[in-house]
């Protein structure tokens, strides 16, 4: 009955459950016309702005004044020295009760970016397979020539 069917697609759709990706973004382009995702881009392009220039600024430049100086150790130690002693000279700044917020406002910035990107590459591909479809219609594909009486002689 419908139990079994809403099994059935729940596991189905179970891989992409928490994840988004090129399909989503296909579904959101079906489902508005052009002028909506211009819309929706110009409000995340605002969101992503006001992000930035309230927050990530602001504790780019505080971490920056209470950042130490970090020294490189002065022989070849290895990778596995060399992170321990970067490590050890961050960990003031590990202390940091606010930092989440920064991690939090960079993954922001990120995903808003992947989502960009990912909706560039949908438009694209759907521009272009209008493009191939309506080609012979406006004269950008020259007729076949099915034998060689149709060729002209020079």
């Amino acid at each position: 009955g419908a139990g079994t069917v809403a099994k059935s697609l729940d596991y189905a759709y179970s891989i992409y459950r928490g994840k988004f990706n090129k399909m989503h973004v296909s579904a959101i382009l079906d489902l508005v016309n052009s002028g909506a995702v211009v819309e929706m881009l110009k409000e995340l392009t605002k969101l992503v702005n006001e992000v930035v220039n309230l927050k990530l600024i602001p504790y780019v430049v505080a971490i920056g004044e209470i950042l130490p100086e970090i020294r490189l150790t002065k022989y070849q130690t290895g990778t596995e020295f060399s992170l321990l002693s970067f490590q050890s000279q961050l960990n003031p700044l590990l202390l940091y009760e606010d930092l989440s917020c920064a991690f939090d406002c960079f993954k922001y910035v990120g995903n808003a970016t992947g989502f960009y990107r990912l909706l560039q590459v949908e438009v694209d591909k759907k521009q272009l397979f209008s493009f191939v479809q309506l080609a012979p219609f406006v004269g950008f594909v020259k007729k076949l020539r099915t034998s060689s009486v149709d060729r002209p002689e020079h």
